[in-house]
């Protein structure tokens, strides 16, 4: 089923989605997202909004296999982080938006690396957005 998410092919859901992940998804532009699906940065332009649509949906066929003993191979997010920066590219029309297109998929793929590749774990974004700023201002300081 993962596949055929990456792939663009899938026109139907998993029996019990719904019920276990609680909503239903729609078909956009021929494929499957998750209809209240975003990009969960502070600065995401619009452009980005239907990549992190699929993106949140093939996120979530991970979770729906891990919840209802299925599981899925490590590979299977992988392939999802590289349509994910597919899509994102398809949608960029010009150098800035295709910078933040690589800079997207680079931190959604150290997610990936830090969460070894198994369905992603729902985590509240606040408390890695005060650490990334931390570390960003603790970069800056210089002891005299």
């Amino acid at each position: 089923m993962v596949e055929e998410v990456v792939s663009g092919n899938v026109t139907e859901v998993p029996e019990g989605f719904e019920a276990v992940m609680g909503y239903s998804p729609m078909l956009e532009n021929g494929r499957l997202v998750k209809p209240d699906g975003e990009c969960s940065s502070p600065v995401s332009p619009p452009e980005f909004a239907y990549a992190c649509r699929v993106h949140d949906f093939g996120y979530d066929l991970l979770r729906y296999g891990e919840r209802t003993g299925r599981g899925s191979s490590p590979d299977l997010r992988g392939l999802i982080d590289a349509q994910f920066r597919r899509d994102m590219l398809a949608a960029c029309d010009g150098v800035g938006c295709r910078l933040l297109a690589d800079l997207f998929s680079f931190g959604v793929g150290l997610n990936s690396i830090r969460q070894w590749y198994t369905a992603p774990a729902e985590e509240p974004v606040i408390p890695w957005v005060v650490a990334g700023t931390v570390v960003v201002g603790l970069s800056f300081y210089r002891p005299d």
